[in-house]
């Protein structure tokens, strides 16, 4: 394994798990905003 293969390999995974804290931060922020919605139109 040449260094090169490392870092690629090492920055192709934390682009991969940037991606997913990403997509999971926004699912959680949608989801929050959506019960407050839903929370504000019951009462």
């Amino acid at each position: 394994m040449t260094p090169q293969i490392v870092q690629f390999l090492v920055t192709s995974h934390l682009s991969m798990i940037a991606l997913l804290l990403v997509l999971f931060v926004s699912a959680n922020v949608f989801y929050q905003t959506g019960k407050n919605r839903l929370a504000v139109g019951v009462h």
